[in-house]
């Protein structure tokens, strides 16, 4: 069997590029063009050294995983052991991962298992057949862009869920309880009374009024004029400035509640300066949250918890 070990070496040198920055962009890690070469060329070197030194003792598992750490070493360098060792196992993490994809794509379209005789027949090529290295070719920057695009996203979830709290709104003898995410871009505060405003949705807003009430409020949105409001909804409501992205100065119709209360962990605040914006929309296409927090809350929460 002959061994084109230029092309075998050649083709692990961009795998083990790929795959270190990968890594690096997972941990959000900057690292020199350079520097990633070299580590990449040291991860690859592995492949001539298990040919020409097969006994050697970077070929066994104990050996792989110190000749693993030279190569984080070399790309990555040493700050600490936290941060290297999270390096480490996100390196390992992608490596599985795009192997483990890539191999189960290849056996699921090929036939490398037979019956014969009621027994099972396996077969592999060694180093494989023209056909399985253009497969890895061609599949391998599919398998990477997948798993990079899931992870971003992956990484986007946490972060949202991170941001989200539990909420309860208590207004017109109602209690609502929903998500709410925390938006950092919204400083809406009400000029007059100086308190933040959190906008809550049509989720929300269907809750805490009646067909009617809904229909009033959303011609008032409109016309701007309150005399076509029930009396109880005139002494609960009033509009606060803001600034569209688009539209330039527009009119936000916001509520008192009676009671806004929001859960973090298994601690509850009571929140006493706030006001409630009315969106009738939903935030989110996927409704995952009905309510924008406003940052200026957590300054009360502060001063609660201190």
């Amino acid at each position: 069997m002959t061994i084109y070990l230029d092309a075998v070496w050649l083709l692990n040198l961009l795998l083990d590029f790929m795959i270190l920055r990968l890594t690096a962009r997972l941990t959000k890690t900057n690292i020199r063009p350079v520097a990633m070469l070299m580590a990449a060329v040291v991860a690859s070197a592995i492949v001539p050294f298990s040919i020409y030194f097969p006994d050697s003792v970077f070929v066994h598992p104990i050996g792989k995983v110190i000749y693993s750490m030279l190569i984080i070493w070399v790309g990555f360098g040493w700050k600490n052991i936290r941060r290297f060792m999270h390096i480490w196992f996100t390196f390992y993490f992608v490596s599985f991962g795009i192997g483990g994809g890539l191999t189960g794509i290849y056996f699921m379209f090929s036939r490398s298992v037979y019956l014969s005789n009621g027994n099972l027949i396996t077969w592999n090529s060694g180093y494989g057949d023209p056909v399985s290295w253009l497969f890895v070719i061609l599949g391998f920057p599919i398998v990477w862009l997948f798993t990079r695009s899931t992870m971003d996203k992956q990484s986007l979830t946490n972060y949202r869920q991170d941001q989200q709290f539990k909420v309860m709104i208590t207004m017109n003898h109602k209690q609502v309880v929903t998500s709410s995410y925390l938006d950092t871009a919204n400083h809406l505060i009400d000029p007059m009374s100086k308190k933040p405003v959190v906008i809550c949705d049509q989720t929300v807003i269907e809750q805490m009024f009646t067909d009617s009430e809904i229909e009033q409020l959303k011609n008032v949105q409109e016309t701007l004029d309150v005399t076509s409001l029930d009396q109880h909804l005139v002494d609960q409501v009033h509009f606060v400035p803001y600034q569209g992205l688009t539209a330039g100065q527009r009119l936000l119709l916001v509520i008192k509640p009676n009671q806004f209360i929001l859960f973090d962990q298994e601690e509850m605040y009571t929140c006493t300066k706030v006001l409630i914006g009315l969106q009738f929309d939903h935030l989110t296409p996927d409704e995952t949250y009905h309510c924008l927090l406003n940052p200026q809350i957590f300054k009360e929460l502060s001063l609660q918890s201190a």
